[in-house]
């Protein structure tokens, strides 16, 4: 009588190992999502923060020049002079 030796896997245990490198690969693809939206997250907020910074130091610059203050034509609105050539 010859005997037979099994080699290889089963169908289930192939099936098996499928379903969990799916379910391990959907988590990665998750991961790897947030971490990109939140890498555009932050990209958009510091551009956002730089803006903001470079207009306030605009302003406190324009305010440092100024000259004098004029009284508005309305409730509304401020009028300064400053000069340009006295800009740092």
């Amino acid at each position: 009588m010859t005997t037979r030796t099994n080699r290889g896997f089963t169908l289930i245990e192939v099936l098996v190992s499928i379903v969990l490198a799916a379910i391990l690969a959907v988590g990665v693809g998750l991961g790897v999502a947030r971490l990109v939206e939140g890498h555009l997250f932050v990209k958009t907020n510091a551009a956002a923060l730089q803006k903001g910074q470079m207009a306030a130091t605009r302003i406190a610059l324009e305010l440092k020049n100024t000259v004098a203050i004029l009284p508005a034509s309305n409730a509304t609105g401020v009028v300064f002079n400053s000069f340009k050539d006295k800009v740092e």
